[in-house]
């Protein structure tokens, strides 16, 4: 796809409100984790004394972590700028496995029937399609992957249940809610209506997004072990876009990750969830023809 497509589809999603799209687990979370016993309190938070972890200001960490925001955006070609966008979407598997999953398919025999099927399900426009579709391809999904979106919507709920409780907690402000004394302010590439509900209703640290991102990519790595790589390398694009839209500090993402993989790694060692995990495994190499 040419740049300046990308960009138009960057522009597109920066005029128009993000998608709320409700997590729809197929059963509720059979575990629940206090991450703040696990992850650090970042440079700056605003926890009430007696309600959380004992969070001490570092203002030279606070700068650090801001100016690693504004490098995030220097540093990002259009191309990223465009795929960061993308990625601003309510996190969904769809999403997710956009830039990957036509690598997995194209690694298939013509003859894969059932993974071209799906991938005629979803919308593969350089990986970047609009916002709209993303519940009609997260439906596509659950019908043609139902063994493994039934394991990856319970761990999701779970990480996202868990992140959202810390960050009621740590409260810390977003990058572009915050000034710091002789460093420009950040303008976040999303609209106004989704700052605001950003600055009220979801404190920044850890980052959600990027949570989500690490416990979906190790749960897809112990059913593909031959993905790994790429499905990590994913995660870790999907939280640096977090930084690069202006919405995410540094520290948020890395603390985003340390959940994540704690989440998947609670889930993938539970013995009781070890037959849905098999099940999960043969569905997705019989579809994608392993």
């Amino acid at each position: 796809m040419k740049i300046s497509a990308l960009m138009a589809a960057a522009i597109v999603l920066t005029l128009a409100p993000l998608p709320a799209l409700a997590k729809e687990p197929a059963k509720a979370p059979t575990k629940s984790f206090d991450l703040t016993k696990v992850i650090p309190c970042p440079p700056q938070s605003n926890v009430a004394r007696g309600e959380g972890p004992d969070c001490k200001q570092d203002p030279a960490a606070e700068k650090a972590d801001y100016q690693g925001v504004l490098d995030a955006r220097k540093s990002a070609n259009d191309d990223e700028i465009a795929m960061a966008m993308a990625d601003a979407a309510y996190p969904s598997v769809a999403q997710f496995l956009r830039p990957i999953w036509l690598r997995l398919v194209n690694t298939v025999p013509d003859s894969c029937a059932p993974a071209k099927a799906i991938l005629k399900d979803l919308d593969h426009d350089a990986a970047i399609a609009a916002q709209g579709r993303l519940k009609e391809d997260e439906s596509a999904l659950n019908t043609s992957l139902p063994a493994t979106m039934s394991v990856l919507n319970e761990v999701n709920y779970a990480e996202y249940k868990a992140s959202d409780k810390a960050k009621d907690i740590y409260n810390r402000t977003r990058p572009f809610a915050m000034t710091i004394p002789g460093l420009p302010p950040i303008e976040p590439l999303a609209d106004k209506e989704y700052q605001k509900h950003l600055a009220k209703s979801s404190p920044s640290y850890p980052s959600g997004h990027t949570t989500f991102a690490f416990t979906e990519a190790a749960v897809l790595s112990a059913l593909l072990p031959d993905e790994k790589m790429v499905l990590m390398n994913r995660a870790e694009r999907y939280g640096w876009h977090r930084i690069v839209v202006g919405v995410h500090f540094p520290t948020d993402v890395s603390a985003g990750k340390q959940s994540g993989l704690l989440v998947a790694d609670a889930y993938l060692k539970d013995a009781a969830m070890k037959p849905r995990l098999d099940a999960a495994t043969a569905e997705l190499r019989k579809v994608l023809c392993y």
